[in-house]
């Protein structure tokens, strides 16, 4: 984020009381201003000058009221790092291997889960998918085999408990039928969308797990989305244990509501937990 960018962010954190007073001020300034202009009746002034700040106050309140979930979902998302950095030390240093670690990841996923969910006031579930290549027959001729490599996304692990049960039965996702990881592992950037229906109407997304049947019965398991790469760094991603390849896996949010995230804020959000996810995954494929 740039300086630039960064102003902007805290620009929208303008909650002073200086700040507040002076946006009153200037209403009440305009709206005298206008009706003196115009000649109103003095009787209709204290009306239209409550109407106002009424509409001010509440559009003031939805504004401030978003930012301020930032303040307590920042207390979820230290339990979720606390307990992952449980997790790494376990698998780095103590010789614990992930699958045996997978019941801390969990409760670490879910806390980062928890934390959308406060910070969007929607329910929000999370999961982890490694990213990894394997040789795929493509052949088209009778007896012919030509072994491309392919890449595939397979979960690690999810926020929702009940469905933590079925990772074991999950086949691995193919990334070229999923737009977003595809887009994700080729740019090596997080993939965003508030409305994910309407891109998959209009052929503008791939979802392997969408069937057509989704266009008449309209029951999307979630509409909005966010995913982050979990890369190898890209000064020193030569020691990357995937040759040619520096996204090692993604982690991924979703929610049934549309419009729920702010990407200019949720993004790098989230992104501080898929910096942090990285040491384990790395050391665990290594």
């Amino acid at each position: 984020m740039d300086l630039a960018e960064t102003r902007r962010v805290l620009g929208d954190f303008a909650t002073r009381p200086v700040n507040a007073v002076a946006n009153l001020a200037s209403i009440l300034g305009l709206v005298l201003t206008v009706l003196a202009t115009i000649g109103w009746n003095s009787a209709a002034i204290p009306i239209v000058y409550l109407c106002a700040l009424s509409s001010f106050l509440i559009v003031r309140y939805v504004r401030q009221e978003r930012w301020s979930r930032y303040s307590e979902a920042a207390l979820v998302m230290d339990r979720a790092h606390r307990r992952l950095k449980e997790v790494t030390d376990s698998v780095v240093f103590g010789g614990v291997r992930l699958e045996d670690a997978l019941h801390g990841l969990h409760d670490s996923l879910s806390a980062f889960a928890e934390a959308f969910t406060l910070v969007t006031g929607s329910n929000c579930r999370a999961s982890i998918k490694e990213i990894y290549a394997e040789a795929k027959d493509a052949g088209t001729a009778a007896g012919s085999t030509d072994l491309r490599s392919e890449l595939f996304a397979a979960t690690v692990s999810r926020s929702d408990r009940d469905e933590v049960r079925r990772i074991a039965e999950e086949r691995p996702d193919l990334v070229r039928e999923n737009s977003d990881f595809e887009l994700v592992v080729a740019n090596r950037d997080a993939f965003h969308s508030n409305d994910l229906p309407r891109l998959w109407l209009n052929r503008e997304y791939r979802n392997s797990h969408w069937p057509d049947s989704l266009r008449s019965s309209g029951k999307f398991p979630y509409t909005a989305a966010i995913v982050w790469p979990i890369e190898a760094d890209r000064v020193t991603s030569v020691r990357s244990p995937i040759s040619n390849e520096n996204v090692i896996a993604v982690l991924c949010v979703d929610t049934r509501r549309r419009g729920a995230f702010r990407p200019r804020v949720d993004v790098p959000f989230g992104m501080a937990y898929a910096h942090a996810l990285y040491a384990l995954l790395y050391f665990d494929r290594s």
